[in-house]
């Protein structure tokens, strides 16, 4: 079981992937809004020079608590347009095969079948979706994290959910920065593929719950 620990000042650090388009909303007039998720949360935010088709990579780094304040900043900057109610908003965070994998390996408290994601998702009423295969040579998954509207109540549901997953990027962080993992850069793409050994079915999440971890879709 995950805990929220707002006095937990281990460091972690979230990548995500976000548009193109929307950096901008992100850093602000002279960096004003992106001085601002700094200063005001207590984390380093910073982005990739250059982005790629996947979009610009970004990451905030900080206790789990605050990264998931401002990426729920982030997510209200980007989505501040949406206002359709059956529309998913979501952050497209970036995680390790090997620590997914791993922590679907870890049993839900609920008592559900699920596992730890499983738990988070259902707590925090978020969905938490990862996509099955990795980003072309490398061994890290986009993750979604989503919500279906944008009002105080999504923003918070998603904070939390974000604060359990930086818990788990924390406590295991021999998963999380394993010398096994191969991280996303932008234009990776363009590198001939590397063979991986690991079998397709091994992310296959294990779970009986009705809302699957692993994605098909796109």
């Amino acid at each position: 079981m995950y805990k929220l620990a707002r006095t937990d000042k281990t460091p972690v650090t979230l990548r995500a992937l976000i548009p193109q388009r929307q950096v901008g909303k992100i850093i602000g007039t002279h960096g004003q809004r992106h001085q601002k998720i700094e200063s005001g949360y207590q984390v380093k935010m910073y982005f990739h020079d250059v982005g790629d088709r996947y979009g610009r990579l970004c990451s905030i780094g900080g206790s789990p608590y605050n990264v998931a304040c401002a990426w729920r900043d982030v997510l209200e900057l980007i989505f501040d347009y949406v206002t359709i109610e059956s529309y998913f908003v979501y952050i497209a965070f970036l995680i390790p095969g090997e620590l997914a994998a791993h922590l679907q390996l870890i049993p839900s408290s609920l008592g559900d079948g699920g596992c730890i994601l499983h738990e988070i998702s259902d707590k925090s009423k978020c969905r938490i979706v990862i996509e099955p295969k990795p980003l072309p040579n490398t061994s890290e998954h986009i993750m979604r994290v989503s919500v279906n509207t944008m009002t105080a109540h999504c923003y918070k549901m998603f904070e939390t959910a974000v604060t359990g997953i930086a818990q788990q990027f924390r406590i295991h962080r021999y998963k999380a920065l394993s010398p096994h993992n191969i991280y996303f850069t932008p234009g990776c793409f363009t590198r001939p593929i590397e063979e991986s050994d690991q079998d397709d079915e091994d992310y296959i999440c294990r779970s009986s719950t009705t809302s699957p971890l692993w994605s098909n879709t796109r």
